[in-house]
């Protein structure tokens, strides 16, 4: 049996923790497979670094606590990440 991987180039994860470690390789990573990423972490210099470094166009932050629900629904309402188009 082989797994068939999916194909994710033009999703929208949402990372938290995303400034160190894991979060942050995993953002990278991610853009380079073609998704866009929203990084989540309390520090804001580092979120602004983590968005410079992966280029605006790719990524976006929130700073503050990984309470996703609170802060998910408002970036679904701007239209900002398409329902169906959403991996968190």
């Amino acid at each position: 049996m082989t797994y068939q991987l999916r194909d994710i180039k033009g999703s929208v994860v949402v990372i938290t923790g995303a400034t160190t470690g894991i979060g942050a390789a995993a953002a990278k990573q991610l853009v380079e497979l073609g998704c866009k990423v929203v990084l989540n972490a309390r520090n804001e210099a580092k979120l602004q670094e983590m968005v410079a470094s992966l280029g605006a166009d790719n990524a976006a932050y929130l700073a503050g606590d990984s309470s996703i629900l609170m802060w998910l629904a408002p970036l679904q309402s701007r239209r900002l990440i398409p329902s169906e188009q959403l991996i968190a």
